[in-house]
């Protein structure tokens, strides 16, 4: 357009005067582009917004990106009742750990799933006894726990999250885990737009402000997933029944989960919903990961710390002209 040229090359995108070959790239991570000629204006898409120029390319305006999931997904926070659940003791916990491994040749695809189980029971001295042997922690099934996460204003506080993310070490070797796969990936660009170095720029401190007024499912919904990954392919999950003295049942399972096993579809009398609070996660691992019944990465905190910090990095990004 006039003195300006833009190119994508290998999904990276440069752009150069016609008069002096120097090619840039822009400051906020663009994936693609439009000419409008009739307008002199180009486009701009990013990951999460979109960004008017001119043909010097000054911006003009900019818009965010409506939600990027490819489907509408049914985590529905529907309104169900579990008070009376709770006037009866937790009496037992089953946990299922299913785990798909790939099986694949040059005639056939398919998966193997294979299910570890653990069922808890609590004693009326208190003691969690795992299969008839004593299970060695602390953890009990505190009624109060688990009724005030299923009574928060009906499942749906996944906002003003401050105080609830209690990111532990396991959580930052996750992390870290995750940013050396980052590194490794990000020559080839594919679905890495910012550099994973400027990500590790954050320490341990840094994270609290971010977490302190996030928009949970907000942060949920900027991964790029679509039907096909979420309810076709097979996914390693949980299955959780808590049964209480009167024998009445409340189902979990994180099998439509996206991030930090959010959310957490719960099941009860019949009724089905989905919950977004973190310190259902949290309770849920203190007490599932000493079984060591495989997939507790699923309960580590690595990943949404990644996003978290990936958009609170593209919040504070502002457009400026590459070529000025």
């Amino acid at each position: 357009m006039d003195s300006v040229i833009l190119i994508n090359q290998d999904d990276k995108i440069y752009c150069t005067k016609i008069d002096l070959i120097n090619w840039k790239e822009f400051n906020v991570p663009i994936i693609d582009f439009n000419f409008l000629n009739d307008k002199n204006e180009i486009h701009l898409k990013g990951i999460y917004r979109y960004y008017v120029l001119n043909q010097d390319l000054d911006l003009l305006s900019t818009s965010l990106i409506e939600n990027k999931f490819l489907c509408n997904l049914p985590f529905e926070k529907q309104d169900i009742n579990v008070s009376s659940y709770f006037d009866s003791k937790i009496k037992s916990m089953t946990i299922k750990s299913i785990i798909f491994t790939p099986i694949k040749n040059s005639l056939i695809s398919e998966n193997k799933r294979s299910a570890n189980v653990a069922t808890l029971r609590k004693k009326r001295n208190g003691r969690i006894v795992l299969n008839n042997s004593f299970y060695s922690s602390n953890i009990d099934f505190k009624n109060d726990i688990f009724k005030s996460i299923f009574d928060d204003d009906k499942y749906k506080n996944i906002s003003n999250s401050n105080n609830r993310f209690n990111f532990n070490e396991d959580d930052m070797k996750n992390f870290k885990e995750i940013l050396f796969e980052r590194f490794d990936n990000y020559n080839s660009r594919t679905k890495h737009l910012i550099n994973p170095r400027d990500i590790d720029k954050y320490d341990f401190e840094n994270l609290k402000p971010i977490f302190e007024n996030i928009d949970l499912e907000n942060l949920l919904n900027i991964n790029n997933y679509s039907c096909l990954d979420i309810f076709f392919n097979p996914r390693n999950y949980f299955e959780i029944t808590i049964k209480n003295d009167n024998s009445e049942y409340i189902y979990i399972n994180n099998k439509n989960s996206v991030l930090f096993s959010l959310p957490w579809e719960i099941t009860y009398n019949g009724n089905k919903t989905y919950c977004y609070d973190p310190k259902l996660t949290f309770l849920l691992r203190d007490i599932i990961s000493p079984l060591n019944l495989g997939n507790e990465n699923l309960l580590l905190g690595g990943e949404i710390i990644y996003e978290a910090i990936l958009r609170d990095i593209l919040n504070k990004l502002h457009y400026v002209n590459p070529l000025r």
